[in-house]
């Protein structure tokens, strides 16, 4: 009989991390003195012990003078790193930050680490999950469901430096095409996921959302990034995830009332603040989308002021011209 990936669970687990520590030892145990000491059958021993082999190349051999097991190279531990009660406690905040998303990427996959880890180190760190749920807690922010066998065919490609055939709709028009994309980089922006990739038919780096991705094909052929092409600088004037050609020096002016708010994050890469004598704060930063940069200004309403660019100034005019129709009363018209 062997092993399916299906039954590779935590009671598999502990005992290959038992078997381990007695081959460790350097005690050279038998079948019998294994099947004792985890109560179960020596054809189970001799299964785990192939198990070890073949998925962990564990090199274990067996000395007929001393009717017991080794391994043939003493450096090898299936218990070779050393986790610690902070690493465990680390890899517990982790998951409980992906807990709360109701879709992450690979979720599941850290959860199976995580419990072949707890399995192995069980007695010798002891970090109990519950325990955290009184003294820790993330509010999360909402990240959408997208197609999780898109999402590995695009890392593979990442992974492997592929070209990508994709089938892609513009969110503006609503139009699919085809195309073929290099894939640089995969980022999640306030709960959406995108691909950064350069187009072959465009001859440029773009952004594609996720969600509107689809017939995903990889093309066995290995591409060269473009250049010196740094991801971070090539976000570093878009407030969001959206590349403008035109670039935007942008000046705000936040009232006292904000500013305790403003001065507690770093909201832009380019950002520069200056504290006025009233309370008030004054923000430089440079941009290269000013949809993203409205939207925000708009959430702090009077307690912002624009100074800059007039661009912005009129889309603000603007929107809150449209704001007073709709609560103009009937006898104002």
């Amino acid at each position: 009989m062997k092993y399916k990936k299906a039954i590779i669970n935590k009671t598999l687990l502990k005992r290959l991390s038992i078997i381990d520590n007695e081959i460790t030892k350097g005690c050279f145990p038998n079948k019998k003195k294994i099947a004792d000491l985890l109560n179960v059958s020596e054809k189970t021993v001799q299964r785990d012990i192939d198990f070890m082999k073949t998925e962990y190349n564990a090199p274990v051999a067996f000395n007929f003078k001393k009717k017991g097991f080794y391994y043939s190279d003493n450096n090898f531990s299936l218990n070779k790193v050393t986790i610690d009660k902070n690493d465990f406690i680390s890899l517990a905040v982790i998951e409980k930050i992906l807990e709360q998303h109701k879709f992450s990427p690979y979720k599941k996959y850290f959860e199976k680490l995580y419990d072949k880890l707890s399995c192995i180190y069980n007695d010798k760190v002891s970090v109990r999950l519950n325990d955290l749920n009184d003294i820790l807690h993330f509010s999360p922010s909402v990240i959408k469901d997208i197609n999780e066998e898109n999402f590995k065919l695009l890392l593979e490609a990442l992974k492997f430096q592929k070209p990508v055939k994709i089938r892609y709709q513009s969110g503006v028009s609503k139009k699919f095409t085809d195309c073929i994309v290099n894939p640089y980089h995969i980022r999640n922006f306030r709960g959406d996921w995108y691909l950064i990739g350069y187009s072959q038919k465009d001859k440029l780096v773009s952004v594609y959302a996720l969600e509107r991705i689809f017939n995903i094909k990889i093309i066995n052929k290995y591409f060269k990034i473009i250049g010196d092409f740094d991801v971070d600088e090539f976000f570093k004037t878009g407030y969001g995830m959206f590349e403008e050609s035109d670039v935007y020096n942008v000046i705000l002016k936040f009232l006292p009332e904000a500013a305790v708010y403003i001065r507690e994050k770093n909201w832009h890469p380019t950002q520069k603040m200056t504290r006025n004598p009233d309370g008030s704060i004054t923000v430089k930063m440079t941009v290269s989308n000013l949809e993203e940069v409205f939207h925000w200004i708009l959430s702090y309403g009077r307690y912002c002021k624009i100074i800059s660019p007039d661009e912005l100034k009129d889309m603000m005019a603007k929107e809150l011209k449209a704001v007073l129709k709709n609560y103009k009363k009937p006898s104002d018209s």
